[in-house]
């Protein structure tokens, strides 16, 4: 039994800086496979057009991957696409800060 005033503890959120920005379920081993199946096959895609469904769909396999992100924004700047590439660099980095 506690008497007097009542001690007002300091909420500790060190468990939420453990946590990576990706707020959600973490995807499946087998979503992360496929998502990595379907980036390597957009870098051999003939249109960049191919290769940004491929990405598209990869990214929401498994949308806290960076590399993902990377590679769409390589495909972007290809296409001189710099807005949507710079939003893509953008997710990369706050993912990743080695991105």
């Amino acid at each position: 039994v506690h008497r007097g005033r009542p001690v007002r503890r300091v909420p500790d959120y060190g468990h939420l800086l453990l946590d990576s920005l990706y707020p959600g379920k973490r995807p499946s081993p087998e979503a992360v496979l496929r998502a990595r199946e379907l980036a390597e096959q957009s870098q051999h895609a003939d249109e960049p057009e191919e290769a940004l469904k491929l990405l598209g769909e990869a990214v929401l396999l498994s949308p806290p991957d960076p590399t993902l992100y990377l590679a769409r924004t390589q495909v972007h700047a290809r296409r001189d696409h710099l807005v949507e590439a710079l939003d893509d660099a953008e997710l990369c980095v706050s993912l990743d800060s080695n991105c």
